[in-house]
């Protein structure tokens, strides 16, 4: 699976639904090549590059907090 795929997949996640606070029947209406508004979302799409390119847990996890100064 590339990025894409693997988000496409996260994207259609029950408990993702939940987290954004949307229900069953709604779609989460993200692509995995354009920014997203939802901090949650960047955040997924982080991990996934991070995790394809092999950059270490440490990386990913700094870049992120930087990205929202945590």
């Amino acid at each position: 699976m590339d990025g894409k795929e693997i988000f496409d997949e996260v994207m259609k996640s029950h408990k993702l639904k939940e987290i954004l606070g949307l229900t069953e029947s709604d779609e989460v209406n993200e692509a995995y090549d354009t920014q997203s508004q939802s901090k949650e979302i960047t955040i997924i799409r982080n991990i996934i590059e991070g995790q394809i390119r092999h950059t270490s847990e440490d990386s990913i996890f700094t870049s992120i907090k930087r990205l929202y100064d945590l």
